[in-house]
């Protein structure tokens, strides 16, 4: 069961103000949201998760929202300036922009074992890639949901699932 203590989470975005009168928010995150999804608002330095009935991209990084059961903008008011959260491990799978403070955790396969501290994320064309050293060579691994298995922050370490010839 996954944990639901605010430091398990990042901060990757904000609710900006209420639009139009039905209840709606306009929100700013840098992970993409999708409709008849959760969302988590911190509230009293909890993560407190809310369905969302409808969204829309208005621009990259803003989203008009609305919550189920909060139809007016009475209901919303508490939301605006309230910070948007991410369970760690899934924030990390998908952003393009990965938290650097991951750099220096180790890097382990749940197959392999260890494969090196992770160095840098390299940014390349369509997809992030951890870098490290294995066997005294550079390897790069793709940052992708399916790779990676847990992100294990009191341990500092990176459990990866990678498949059969990834690693030379």
């Amino acid at each position: 069961m996954k944990s639901i203590l605010l430091k398990d989470f990042i901060i990757v975005g904000s609710v900006l103000k209420s639009h139009g009168t039905s209840g709606e928010l306009k929100l700013e995150s840098n992970q993409k949201l999708k409709q008849k999804e959760w969302v988590m608002i911190e509230i009293n330095q909890k993560p407190v998760p809310f369905f969302m009935e409808q969204c829309r991209e208005l621009v990259p990084n803003e989203y008009l929202v609305k919550l189920r059961d909060y139809n007016n903008v009475e209901d919303i008011q508490k939301f605006i300036g309230r910070n948007i959260l991410y369970y760690s491990t899934k924030a990390i799978k998908s952003k393009k922009q990965i938290d650097e403070s991951i750099l220096g955790y180790t890097l382990i396969d749940l197959e392999r074992g260890e494969l090196g501290l992770l160095q840098d994320i390299l940014e390349m064309p369509g997809q992030l890639m951890f870098q490290t050293t294995f066997n005294f060579s550079e390897l790069l691994i793709p940052a992708v949901n399916d790779f990676i298995d847990e992100v294990d922050h009191e341990k500092q370490v990176i459990y990866l699932k990678l498949p059969e010839g990834l690693i030379p």
